[in-house]
């Protein structure tokens, strides 16, 4: 039997793919190994929304190529985003999120095809043996009882200092089922390279969704997370809406709470009044908006929603009826033209609405963007001082900074 070794580095969306994937391969007979040293084949599902994930993903790259004998795939969004880069010192085969569906041309042997599988509901993991961690945890791992009792433990842990509608939970818990509605992009921001990767917006069948969040409940899962790219965009292509779908799922009985991951405010604005209705149900205990900047100039300048003042109005009123549903946004810092005015009043923006957690992202100016022609630009020094800045203004704003990965930045007021 042919052995794959997966690895992905990339966002929750990523992770649906790889474990489709991990899925794709066992129906045509192959065993997933997590040891990459005993891999026929190796496949690496990538990122490439920032510079400093793409350098990780670059890096990882080499060391795979260099380190395994095994034939190594690079999948994601990294061969579409960083082709130029991939190709100085990787000439294998590879794949782009957007044409995932190529996996079968180069597996032209399977007789079960990638498009014939269902969409996956649950992130992949897989434990790289080889690594000091991997093999540690390897050996608990083997024994279901104490794998039970790790999974419980941290979901207990996170339940307890974070709660079930923090950030935190949702991007460290395993107690979650995960509902992708759509594939691709609808917007234009101009500095997203993302688009060039996942492609154009094709949105889920309602019945298809609505068939997967009732096999999540059969299963007994509690929390759902509503994902996508660019939910709020859900059905426009196909003749109905992302409240259809909410409206939908919210109606069936059970216990359970949904998360909704990527809402654009354009969206949230056009379906303010449409929500509520939903929201009256206390089925919905979070939604991400992210906002980006609060300077209506600097999101002219990125192409988004750029009525600051409406969104504020419709975000105060939504905090004020549904006190209980958790609020989480991103914010770019250092975006080309940005004054150190601006980022203070995007700053300020964050603790009026009370946000209860989110994301402050660095600007990584991306290659072939509109942004790139956009001056003049923030500088690194710069952007690395308005960063430590946010930082601090957030703490004394009650909110609590972590920095798990370089310079992707979770605030999170756990006073909420």
């Amino acid at each position: 039997m042919k052995k794959i070794f997966i690895e992905n580095l990339g966002c929750e969306r990523r992770s649906l793919d790889a474990k489709k994937l991990s899925k794709y391969f066992t129906l045509n007979g192959y065993r997933i190994t997590n040891n990459p040293k005993k891999a026929d084949k190796i496949i690496f599902i990538t990122c490439a929304f920032v510079d400093s994930i793409a350098d990780i993903c670059l890096d990882e790259t080499r060391r795979l190529k260099e380190k395994y004998d095994s034939d190594l795939i690079v999948g994601g969004c990294l061969p579409a985003i960083e082709k130029e880069k991939l190709s100085n010192f990787f000439n294998g085969e590879t794949f782009e999120t957007k044409n995932i569906d190529k996996i079968d041309t180069l597996f032209p042997e399977n007789k079960v095809k990638f498009k014939d599988i269902n969409d996956a509901n649950i992130l992949f993991e897989n434990i790289d043996v080889t690594s000091p961690f991997g093999a540690f945890k390897n050996i608990f791992y083997k024994l279901d009882f104490l794998k039970n009792l790790i999974v419980k433990t941290q979901d207990y842990i996170l339940k307890h200092f974070f709660n079930e509608k923090s950030l935190i939970y949702s991007v460290f818990s395993k107690n979650i089922f995960y509902i992708c509605v759509s594939v691709g992009c609808n917007g234009n921001c101009t500095y997203c390279a993302i688009k060039k990767a996942i492609g154009v917006y094709k949105s889920k069948p309602l019945e298809k969704c609505i068939s997967e969040f009732k096999n999540g409940l059969r299963k007994g899962y509690k929390f759902f997370i509503i994902a996508s790219d660019d939910v709020g965009s859900y059905g426009i292509d196909k003749g109905y809406n992302l409240i259809d779908l909410l409206d939908n799922i919210t109606r069936i009985k059970g216990d359970y709470k949904i998360i909704v991951h990527d809402f654009n405010p354009v969206w949230l604005v056009r379906y303010h009044k449409n929500l509520e209705k939903i929201f009256k149900r206390n089925k919905i205990i979070r939604i991400e908006v992210a906002i980006q900047s609060a300077s209506s100039r600097i999101l002219k300048l990125m192409n988004r929603y750029s009525d600051i003042k409406n969104l504020e109005e419709k975000l105060l009123d939504l905090k004020k009826k549904f006190p209980d549903i958790a609020l989480t946004t991103d914010y770019i810092i250092g975006f080309p033209t940005e004054t150190q005015d601006e980022m203070i009043r995007t700053l300020d923006f964050i603790k009026n609405v009370s946000f209860n957690s989110g994301y402050i992202m660095p600007f990584s100016l991306r290659s072939e963007t509109i942004a790139e022609k956009i001056e003049p630009r923030v500088s690194q020094k710069e952007i690395d001082r308005r960063f430590n800045f946010a930082k601090k203004y957030m703490q004394k704003a009650g909110y609590r900074i972590f920095s798990p990965y370089n310079y992707f930045t979770i605030f999170d007021n756990f006073q909420k």
